[in-house]
């Protein structure tokens, strides 16, 4: 039994539909797990916000919108004109709720965290609804199940936390059951409920968490997630067009890409399946035959880089001169000012921390208050070098690949996968390019 999760660009129109639905009828029965349509959950949260703020008729013309295009999808999708009908009925009945709901928010005047996500589920609800009548009216067996039966979270809205055991306990009485040969079960991303039966969503990356989730709770044989790209590339493909998807990466390896600027999974999202042992592949909904990169506890390959990807925006803060106790006292400020350090040394004559450029550059003069003279700010930008079994062989290879390109600081050591250079941001690019040469 596999699980496989759909993004929104997988169910935004309806030949993507059509494309999800091809691959799934080549399972012999699965779970699926599916995102709101593309583009759908941020309106919902704007409809919401705006009937708080009393912006009633904006509010409404948004769910208008959002009505329209799931109908739409309706009338492509359903051929047979008796379940075109009757899709297009239910598909209004769930739009008059959120109306519904949208009005009472705006009669309260306040648009609370419990609010936020009851709207934001919406999206999931259509979009699952739309493509089970879809697949039912192709005559395949399939279910459409509510994930807040067995999602059960806690009342922290927007960002609610798992009960795994009362999810496992749940889909062994609710979801096992119905998994019988060829039977296909169709469920909601993102999405959950609290003891009180009150939705909750999972925030970021909620849809690939659920996933993870659900195949944890089911020891899964496998976890497929579709995206629009086959894969995790060994760079941006903007940047290096010749990358190439990566076949095997470790947890690890992919925490440490998605830390330093790559746009993947988020890594945490897929930690449930990776802890119990179940593969988690990324693949491509529009290319499904592509082999796509599958993320394993401890990957096995040939030892070496086999990713870049650049940490932009960044701005590295430097003090010389101190000692022990001043250098431990400094990197403290820092670390009180945002828990997002990229990068921190501490040595004889100097120390540094990188960090995201501060929106507001008050924040940094506030920053470099009180702390010593000889303290410096410049703009920089990480390359990050991923991979397994680095020695000191592939940091010297590594080393000599960026010496052409003025870095600051090169940092070896302070993780099992990943080496970093610090760059000018004016010749990020041309390192990236030329360390992406290296891997084998």
């Amino acid at each position: 039994m596999n699980v496989l999760k759909f993004g929104g660009t997988s169910v935004a129109t309806a030949s993507a539909m059509g494309q999800v639905k091809d691959i799934i009828e080549k399972t012999n029965g699965s779970v699926v797990v599916l995102s709101a349509c593309g583009g759908v959950t941020n309106r919902l949260l704007e409809a919401v916000r705006l009937a708080g703020n009393g912006q009633v008729s904006e509010s409404a013309h948004i769910i208008q919108e959002i009505e329209l295009r799931h109908l739409d999808l309706c009338r492509d999708l359903i051929l047979d004109g008796e379940s075109r009908w009757d899709a297009i009925s239910k598909i209004k009945t769930v739009c008059v709720e959120l109306r519904v709901f949208c009005e009472g928010v705006a009669l309260l005047g306040e648009c609370t965290p419990r609010s936020i996500d009851t709207a934001g589920s919406f999206g999931e609800r259509l979009s699952t609804l739309i493509f089970w009548l879809y697949c039912r009216s192709e005559g395949m067996n399939t279910i459409l199940f509510d994930a807040r039966e067995i999602m059960r979270t806690d009342s922290n809205f927007t960002s609610a936390k798992i009960n795994f055991n009362e999810l496992q306990r749940l889909t062994t009485e609710k979801l096992i059951p119905l998994l019988t040969d060829n039977t296909t079960v169709i469920t909601q991303g993102f999405i959950g409920a609290d003891s009180r039966g009150i939705t909750t969503t999972l925030g970021r990356g909620g849809s690939d968490l659920s996933a993870a989730l659900i195949g944890a709770a089911l020891s899964a044989h496998e976890i497929l997630i579709y995206t629009d790209v086959s894969g995790i590339a060994s760079a941006d493909p903007r940047i290096i067009p010749s990358a190439k998807p990566i076949p095997e990466m470790s947890f690890a390896e992919a925490r440490e890409l998605s830390f330093y600027g790559a746009k993947v999974l988020h890594p945490e999202t897929i930690l449930p399946a990776v802890e119990r042992g179940i593969p988690v592949r990324v693949l491509n909904t529009f290319a499904p035959d592509e082999a796509g990169t599958v993320i394993v506890s401890e990957a096995t390959r040939e030892h070496g880089i086999c990713a870049v990807t650049l940490k932009r925006n960044c701005v590295c803060v430097t003090s010389h001169g101190l000692t022990f106790a001043d250098a431990v006292a400094f990197l403290g400020r820092i670390a009180n000012y945002t828990s997002e350090v990229y990068s921190a040394v501490i040595g004889e004559s100097k120390c540094f921390a990188v960090i995201d450029t501060p929106k507001d550059t008050t924040a940094l003069e506030n920053l470099t208050n009180g702390a010593p003279s000889n303290t410096s700010i410049q703009e920089v930008t990480l390359l990050c070098g991923v991979g397994i079994g680095l020695n000191g062989h592939i940091a010297t290879k590594f080393s000599e690949s960026v010496s052409n390109f003025s870095p600051f600081a090169i940092l070896y050591g302070a993780s099992d996968v990943g080496i970093i250079a610090l760059l000018p941001p004016q010749s990020a690019d041309d390192a990236l390019r030329a360390v992406h040469q290296i891997i084998e």
